[in-house]
């Protein structure tokens, strides 16, 4: 989490993101990731477009980051 506040390593929390998929079953999974996701556009400058152009091709992603982004507006 440290690396969200650093934007040249931030793309380790996209890849444990991944990893949080492989690991867990996909309802579990998507839980940690939507609040991973709000933590994520809220600590960082990294815009809803952005997060979801990185996060579009796991299950729920863009609809995730969406919805989150749509909450916190």
């Amino acid at each position: 989490m440290s690396s969200l506040h650093y934007p040249e390593k931030r793309d380790k929390i996209h890849e444990a993101l991944e990893l949080l998929f492989k690991g867990l079953g996909a309802k579990e999974a998507h839980e940690i990731f939507a609040i991973l996701i709000k933590y994520l556009l809220i600590a960082t400058d990294e815009t809803p477009e952005e997060a979801e152009e990185k996060v579009k091709h796991l299950p729920r992603g863009g609809e995730t980051v969406r919805t989150t982004a749509e909450v916190l507006r």
